[in-house]
């Protein structure tokens, strides 16, 4: 009498469990660290742009103030003056009746400005965001009273993390 079964044994069956089941662990591990990628780099992106727009955001109000002071400590605002600092993340512009808008969204770890003299009177502000993006950039005092070519007038702080202004 032949046997002939054409069937698996049990060892078998549990060998090409176990095969299986090691084969699909390690797709689900690529497929995480896919994913884990996927979303750090979408967040970092988002990240710096909201740097870069917050950054642009601050050139365009700084370009045309008429006067402004640098401080490293907190400043109560006159009537008429605004003021730029960071707060819980965020970059504030406050005018002298406390109403506040926050310049794009909660990314950023600090904010410092520096004067740059020269020629010109420049204003450069450096943006750091909480994962340790920097931006830096320059901006040309147009509208600044008080400089005249040549003849270099600004007297107040060189760096500060507050900024004092007034609009022409």
């Amino acid at each position: 009498m032949k046997n002939n079964n054409r069937g698996i044994t049990l060892i078998e069956l549990v060998i090409a469990m176990a095969i299986l089941g090691i084969l699909s662990l390690m797709v689900y591990s690529f497929f995480i660290f896919g994913l884990k990628g996927f979303t750090q780099s979408k967040e970092m992106s988002e990240e710096q742009f909201e740097i870069r727009f917050a950054a642009s955001e601050l050139s365009e109000i700084l370009r045309n103030v008429a006067t402004f002071d640098l401080s490293s400590t907190p400043v109560s605002l006159s009537a008429g003056e605004w003021g730029i600092y960071v707060d819980t993340h965020q970059i504030i512009l406050e005018d002298s009746s406390g109403n506040q808008r926050a310049l794009g969204r909660d990314y950023v770890h600090s904010l410092e400005f520096s004067v740059i003299e020269g020629d010109n009177l420049m204003l450069g502000f450096t943006l750091e965001s909480t994962r340790g993006y920097t931006l830096t950039t320059e901006v040309l005092m147009n509208n600044y009273g008080d400089y005249v070519f040549g003849n270099h007038t600004y007297a107040g702080a060189l760096t500060g993390d507050y900024l004092v202004f007034t609009k022409p």
